[in-house]
This record gives structure tokens, C-alpha cells and sequence, in this order.
């Protein structure tokens, strides 16, 4: 379904008693690579409208409503029997462009990856490609451009090296996986007034609090040391038993990662993560 059958999906709500009859399309907003996302004014008070493709809406729908005691996520108010689209409350805001403070990162802690809980199921990564283990799981994501930072880090066997770390962390690693957002990263933050009003786009993932916790602080080049990231990650319910060390080869693996993600969409910031891995 795409936005050509907005017609029938306003008719459906209104069918539906979601909105009413004098309810109004104010805007279409970016809603990700393969979503269109509405904002609608409905008496008084405002509604997102999203269409989806359906196996990526069942799962943010059954996120959300596993995490509705989380104020930040969306609150979900109708889901199409056929899963085409859902609706859910607008949040005034716009998407964070900036490193976050330690201060905003607490919050996010306190307010979201401290409420996660056990995933329903054993396997890691996104739902849609989930791996055995966590161990192939982090593998798969730091080797699916490990050409492309390698080069950036002039460094031709580094993945070999970053291989070797994460075969030591996890290669033995028992624990079971969390339900998480999977991609909790300032562009997934809505600020309003410059508070964190929102977090949005669930990617929907089989992880590690702590792993979300490093993607978050990662996300953009951090303003914050590696004592602040250890002090932040000791805040975490569940650490998963990581010693201090252990929580600074776990942040190299995240920066590694990430250096892939900046010479594909945000060049500007490579310079500053390929410092920031060289020093750890």
C-alpha cells in the first residue's frame, strides 16, 4: 500500500472512530527509506499515519506495545487488520543533529534501555536476519564494510585485528538477548525545545542493552571520554558481565563499526571517529 490510498485509509480511521469526519492531512514528513509518514490534525490534537511494509510494521507494532510503559516510544492507536499501516501520537519536534550530553545520555538510560526486557526470542540481530549467536550476529556487522574502513583507517588488516576482539568477547558468550530498539541513535531522537521528547523508527533487534547504550553514544562523533562511557555503561541494570576493559574493546568495536557508516552517509564526521579509534 503507498500514499496514492490515503483516501481509503482516512475513510478507514474515520470508519473506525480514530479520527473524525473534518480531520486533516497536515503535512508529509520523511518517514525512512521504505515508509511515508502523515501528519494529521484531528480535533485539536495530532496523529501520525504511517505506511509500512508489513513485516517491518508487525514488528514495531509488537514493539511498541511490549515497551508501552516506555513514554518515550510511541503510543500505537490503530493498526490495519492487514498490516499496510498504524497510527500513532505526534510529538512536536525535530530529530537531534548533534552528540548528545552525558546528561541526555542518563536520561535515555534511565528513561528507555533500563525498561528493556528479555526478548521472546533466542536468536540475535534483527528480526527480519537473525544470526545463531551474538558472536556471528557483531561479526556480520563489522565485516559488512570492512573494505571500506580499513581503507578509511589505512590500515589493510585491521578487520583481522577488530575480528580477533570480538571473537574474545563473544565468542563464548551465553547470555540471552534482550528485545531492543536496534537503531538508537541521535537521528532516532526527537528534541523539542531541546529536550528529548521522542525516540522514534524501532528497528527492532535481538541485542544487549549495552550494545544499544555504545550505538547510542557513538551515533554522532562523542563529546564525552572513555571514563564517562564506562561510568555510563556501570548505570546499566544489566552489563552483562563486561569488565572495564572489556567495555573499552566493546566501544572500539562500536567506533569501527561505525567509521563504516560515516564514509557511506556521513563523511563530515569520519575524520573525528577515525581519531577517536586510534586513541582507544
Amino acid at each position: 500500500m503507498d500514499s496514492k490510498n490515503l483516501p481509503y485509509i482516512l475513510n478507514e480511521l474515520v470508519s473506525n472512530q480514530i479520527i473524525g469526519e473534518t480531520a486533516t492531512v497536515i503535512k508529509q514528513h520523511k518517514g525512512g527509506t521504505d515508509s511515508t509518514l502523515f501528519e494529521i490534525e484531528n480535533n485539536g490534537q495530532k496523529l501520525a499515519l504511517k505506511i509500512e511494509s508489513k513485516n517491518k510494521l508487525v514488528n514495531v507494532v509488537s514493539f511498541c506495545n511490549h515497551y508501552k510503559n516506555v513514554n518515550l516510544f510511541p503510543s500505537i492507536k490503530y493498526v490495519d487488520e492487514d498490516f499496510h499501516f498504524f497510527v500513532y501520537s505526534f510529538t512536536n519536534g525535530d530529530t537531534c543533529k548533534r552528540s548528545l550530553s552525558e546528561d541526555e545520555i542518563t536520561y535515555v538510560i534511565n528513561e528507555v534501555i533500563n525498561k528493556y526486557t528479555s526478548s521472546p526470542f533466542s536468536k540475535w540481530g534483527e528480526l527480519e536476519s537473525v544470526k545463531n549467536t551474538l558472536y556471528d550476529f557483531i561479526l556480520a556487522d563489522a565485516e559488512y564494510n570492512k573494505e571500506l574502513i580499513d581503507d578509511a583507517l589505512r590500515s589493510p588488516h585491521e578487520f583481522e585485528r577488530i575480528k580477533g576482539v570480538i571473537a574474545k568477547l563473544f565468542s563464548k558468550f551465553s547470555n540471552s538477548p534482550y528485545l531492543t530498539h536496534g537503531d538508537l541513535g541521535t537521528h532516532n531522537i526527537v528534541l523539542y525545545n531541546n529536550k528529548i521528547v521522542r525516540v522514534i523508527d524501532p528497528l527492532v533487534v535481538n541485542s544487549l542493552p549495552v550494545l544499544e547504550l555504545m550505538f547510542l553514544i557513538a551515533s554522532k562523533p562523542p563529546t564525552i571520554k572513555i571514563d564517562d562511557v564506562i561510568r555510563l555503561c556501570q548505570m546499566l541494570k544489566d552489563i552483562s558481565g563486561f569488565e572495564e576493559n572489556e567495555l573499552i574493546s566493546l566501544f572500539k568495536i562500536t567506533i569501527y563499526i561505525r567509521i563504516g557508516r560515516a564514509v557511506l552517509y556521513h563523511p563530515q564526521d569520519l575524520q573525528e571517529y577515525i581519531v577517536l579509534y586510534k586513541s582507544l
